[in-house]
């Protein structure tokens, strides 16, 4: 009976070193983009010219303060729901990753512009979902459903964001979402699949061979 307790006290501590920190830093980089200190999104002309920074920057930079509100609110929420993120720094890794990856997939849309956290929380919701032992695969399974369904209802009917929009005022980028949710997949199975070859005693550059 005491174990749970003690957990969630570690819990709390892990979340509270990370999440605020987070959001200072996201609120730093809101200041300074809204007082047009620093332009920092994802441009598709810039990152073509060679800001190829812009890839990953982009992520952290909001349309105002409604979009960066919703976002931080959504990135303390999921690393609370999934205590496995803030352990072993996943979450950086996982924010590394998904920044670089999914501003590079967007190249292969049709989108000039970017900015926005959205597709790293769905990264980060479908990997730290699949990646927690706690969790029961029925609410694993239930969870991924309701995220891969509200990823195809996006692509199919758009305008269904249009209250969203409103409120952040600017378009949804749904293929973010799209890309961030696959993502976030393929990592949290690359990751079972290298533990896998480390508990066989194999070296995983041999297993991969």
């Amino acid at each position: 009976m005491a174990v749970a307790p003690r957990a969630l006290t570690e819990h709390t501590k892990n979340w509270l070193m990370v999440v605020p920190l987070v959001v200072l830093v996201n609120l730093l980089i809101m200041v300074g983009s809204s007082s047009n200190w620093w332009d920092i999104s994802w441009y598709r002309a810039d990152i073509m010219q060679g800001q190829v920074w812009r890839v990953m920057t982009g992520h952290f930079q909001h349309l105002g303060w409604n979009h960066w509100l919703m976002n931080q609110l959504g990135f303390a929420l999921i690393l609370w729901l999934l205590p496995m993120l803030v352990l072993k720094f996943r979450w950086l890794l996982a924010c590394a990753v998904g920044a670089v990856s999914i501003g590079s997939a967007l190249l292969l849309t049709d989108i000039e512009g970017y900015v926005g956290l959205s597709g790293i929380l769905y990264l980060l919701l479908c990997y730290g979902t699949l990646i927690d032992k706690t969790i029961p695969i029925k609410i694993k399974t239930l969870l991924l459903s309701v995220v891969l369904l509200k990823v195809a209802v996006e692509q199919f009917w758009p305008e269904l964001n249009s209250s969203t929009e409103a409120y952040i005022g600017g378009f949804v980028a749904i293929d973010a979402h799209l890309f961030g949710s696959f993502i976030g997949i393929g990592m949290a199975l690359a990751e079972r699949g290298l533990s896998r070859l480390r508990s066989k005693g194999l070296p995983a550059e041999e297993g991969l061979s």
